[in-house]
């Protein structure tokens, strides 16, 4: 398995690709450390804004549901499930009755939502709405009825999120751990050392700058064909028999 690197390593390597830190130097300087340490935090919080990253989809969070409450606020309803770093979008859902089987439900968007005209409508949920605030709502429609308000109902949501990247910048001099699988670490050095190349640490010459470029944007390339993905098992291959 490949060593596991810091986040002040990883910027250390990008700022020694680009000349700003020599092979005789055992760290960098504070200044540039807290740059690359800023552009590596942009960097993978904009990487896991725009793909759906498979590390950073936790355990599916149950969100118990309660007679007749449309609203959900995700974070204060959620059970422990729900990730420290909140959530960046919604990926599926379901409700799960009081049997404990689970019925899949629509993610619909605010428009949609809207349309329905008769909100607090009583029935089993089959859709539900998602805001898009740093502390997310949760609408569910038609809405669990019965005799006495807010009663527990035995019912949830089950709801498959993808988490937020963490802050890459908490830690002083970048000693804490990436979030990233370690076969990512390659792409994020070269992505770094590309982007702090092109001005906030050195200015390297163009004809580097592109070489990191193709080489960082091939890196990403290979990660999302392969690594990105679920694997599942290979059909079992047997020798041939001629019968």
């Amino acid at each position: 398995m490949p060593k596991r690197l810091t986040v002040g390593a990883i910027c250390e390597l990008a700022l020694r690709q680009i000349g700003a830190l020599s092979i005789n130097e055992s760290a960098a300087p504070g200044q540039e450390l807290d740059v690359a340490m800023t552009l590596l935090d942009q960097i993978v919080g904009h990487h896991t804004a725009v793909n759906r990253i498979l590390h950073l989809v936790p355990t599916t969070i149950e969100i118990p549901l309660l007679v007749d409450k449309v609203d959900y606020e995700i974070t204060n309803t959620a059970d422990s499930d729900e990730p420290n770093s909140g959530i960046q979008f919604p990926l599926q859902a379901s409700f799960r009755d009081a049997n404990g089987s689970d019925i899949p439900v629509d993610i619909i968007s605010r428009s949609e939502y809207e349309e329905i005209t008769t909100k607090d409508q009583s029935g089993t949920p089959t859709v539900v709405y998602i805001d898009r605030l740093n502390k997310p709502t949760m609408r569910v429609h038609p809405v669990p009825g019965g005799t006495t308000p807010n009663a527990a109902t035995g019912t949830s949501i089950q709801l498959v999120i993808q988490a937020f990247s963490k802050d890459l910048t908490a830690a002083r001099g970048g000693r804490q751990a990436h979030e990233m699988r370690n076969t990512w670490q390659l792409w994020m050095i070269v992505e770094l050392a590309y982007r702090i190349g092109s001005g906030p640490v050195r200015k390297i010459p163009k004809t580097e700058l592109d070489d990191l470029r193709r080489d960082a944007d091939r890196y990403l390339n290979d990660l999302l064909q392969n690594e990105n993905r679920e694997h599942v098992g290979y059909p079992r291959v047997v020798d041939f028999r001629e019968f």
